[in-house]
Order: C-alpha cells, then structure tokens, then sequence
C-alpha cells in the first residue's frame, strides 16, 4: 500500500493503475467438506439439536454466572451493569429457542418430504 497523492505516488514509481477497476474478479474462498452429502434422518437431526442443546448449556451456564456476580455486585451501578448483561443472555436464550424451533420443523418437514420421496408418492 503506498500512502500520498496519485502525484507524490506517480513520483515514486507507484501510479494508479487507471485499469485496476475494469477487470475487478471477487472471490470467495470457503472450505466446505461434504456440502449436500447429509442425508437429513434421524440421526442428523439428533446432531442438529445436540448442537442447539450446547449453545443453551453456555447460554444459561452465563446467565448463572450473572447471578452470582450481581449478588456479589459491591455498588448498584455494578449491579446494572450485571443485570444489563443477564437481559442480553436471556434475549439470547430466546432467539436460539426461537432459531432451533423453526430449524428442527424445516428439518423434519424436510425428513418427511425424502421419506414420501422415497416411496414415490407425491409431496
């Protein structure tokens, strides 16, 4: 990165290339092992809940913590700040029951449509 003025950078040997914008490819790099290869049954679902059931584990293990610091809290601006906090936490905790609510039922309608699929009736 050269830092100055398209002047001071042309005097230095660094101009602006005028094409740079013409040809301007973006990319995205993601590692994705094994996209499309789950096949969505019982098993996957149970892994799919399981990781929704660590996330409430933390979620509440926080709000527990909270707890206990506002009952230690030694003045009440602490004490808010405490609170805020657990406020935070429980808006969380509501989100991710909210997200694993509409996960698990998109999950096992899609279960369901594989299953009839599979039987070849239609969906």
């Amino acid at each position: 990165v050269y830092v100055g003025t398209p002047e001071d950078r042309a005097a230095k040997q660094h101009a602006d290339n005028p094409d740079a914008l013409k040809n301007l490819d973006i990319g995205t790099y993601a590692l994705a092992d094994q996209v499309g290869t789950h096949k969505v049954d019982e098993k996957y679902i149970d892994l799919v809940a399981s990781n929704f059931a660590t996330q409430r584990k933390n979620v509440l293990s926080n709000i527990a913590d909270l707890r206990e610091q506002i009952k230690m809290a030694e003045t009440d601006e602490e004490k808010e700040i405490y609170q805020q906090a657990m406020k935070c936490e429980i808006n969380a905790l509501k989100k991710l029951n909210k997200n694993e609510d509409v996960s698990m039922k998109s999950l096992n309608a899609m279960k369901d449509d594989l299953e009839l699929a599979e039987e070849g009736k239609p969906l």
